[in-house]
């Protein structure tokens, strides 16, 4: 799914998936021959303080700024961008039309209709819709999954990838980046994936996103207000650093025995925590009937050492760090740096570098 400049599109793209949040910018440049990926270039920049508000980019300059760099230090040779907006600014819809419809009927139709769909006039927001398949309820008819977004945000994030020099090709929806990551990681699961149930969480700098996934399509997704700055407040609170510093030894583990022994733990139970809360309330709402089987850390705080044995601990249920970019091949330049240790941090950014083989 794509919102740029409608939402959805099907042609293969030269792209850069680059994910843009409140800590930093990561960017990630996929290329594949047959049915093998390889891992051409990836990086990431810290972003300037105050560049990102919770609505989203409040810089716009600054963020764009950011973004090259990061195109810089990982050496990205494509021109178009694939960015993401958070399910909380989309709207998403599964509708069923009658299967007769050409794309472009169809278009006219969702347009004509919109207003039954979407709390916005259609002419604030980006529109599309992608096919999905048959109705389970006639055959005459097809599901059919219709995304909008605010043309203001869709906008900011344009601009953003454009001051970088970049064409922005496809604006997608985090969720559904999410998915596109599974297909890379479907050897991490079990019977890859197919007809099971796992969580995929992706622990954000202030927030996280937990998407529950059966036979590899989202069924449920949840966002939370928790992510590794708590963490990182924790850190300065309590050894009397600035910001940066907390967070530089945060990701490197320089700090003393206590931090082990009682930070540290102290915020891992609370993520485990979170993530039982969402998957109470996916149990409790959802009309899937699975059990949620496996889980996978994503994001940056799924790198610190051991979080993946405590959640599991507190949560009795197989735990794993995600790694989507385990097993590809890598370019000369991807082969620089400590990639497994960093690679969970670029869960979304994969997810979205993966539209570039839309077909």
């Amino acid at each position: 799914m794509a919102l740029l400049p409608s939402i959805f599109g099907s042609e293969q793209r030269d792209l850069v998936g680059i994910d843009i949040s409140s800590g930093s910018v990561k960017v990630v440049e996929l290329s594949k021959t047959g049915a093998r990926y390889r891992l051409e270039a990836y990086g990431s920049e810290r972003m300037p303080p105050g560049a990102m508000s919770d609505q989203g980019i409040a810089d716009v300059e600054a963020v764009g700024q950011a973004i090259a760099r990061a195109l810089r230090k990982a050496g990205c040779k494509q021109k178009g961008a694939a960015v993401s907006v958070t399910a909380a600014n989309a709207i998403t819809k599964i509708i069923e039309m009658s299967a007769d419809l050409g794309d472009d009927e169809m278009e006219q139709q969702i347009k004509f209709e919109a207003d039954q769909y979407i709390p916005h006039p259609i002419e604030e927001v980006n529109l599309d819709f992608q096919i999905l398949g048959p109705s389970e309820r006639s055959d005459e008819m097809v599901r059919v999954l219709l995304a909008a977004c605010k043309s203001d945000t869709i906008d900011m994030l344009a601009g953003a990838v454009g001051i970088a020099g970049l064409k922005p090709s496809v604006v997608d929806v985090d969720t559904y980046a999410l998915e596109n990551a599974c297909e890379l990681m479907a050897a991490q699961l079990p019977d890859n994936g197919l007809d099971r149930t796992f969580a995929v969480v992706d622990i954000g700098e202030r927030s996280s996103k937990l998407s529950v996934i059966h036979n590899m399509e989202t069924v449920y997704t949840r966002d939370q207000a928790f992510g590794g700055h708590q963490l990182t407040e924790d850190i300065m609170r309590h050894y009397g650093m600035q910001a940066e510093e907390a967070e530089r030894v945060k990701i490197s583990g320089e700090l003393p025995n206590e931090y082990r022994n009682e930070l540290l733990p102290n915020f891992m139970n609370d993520l485990a925590q979170q993530i039982s809360r969402s998957l109470q309330l996916f149990y409790s709402s959802s009309t899937h009937q699975g059990q949620v089987d496996h889980i996978l850390l994503g994001g940056g705080c799924a790198c610190i050492e051991g979080i993946e044995a405590s959640v599991q601990q507190e949560l009795d249920i197989a735990t794993s760090i995600a790694r989507p970019l385990s097993g590809l091949g890598r370019s000369l330049k991807a082969r620089r740096g400590n990639i497994e240790r960093e690679e969970p941090a670029y869960l979304m950014a994969a997810g979205l570098a993966m539209r570039a083989f839309d077909s």
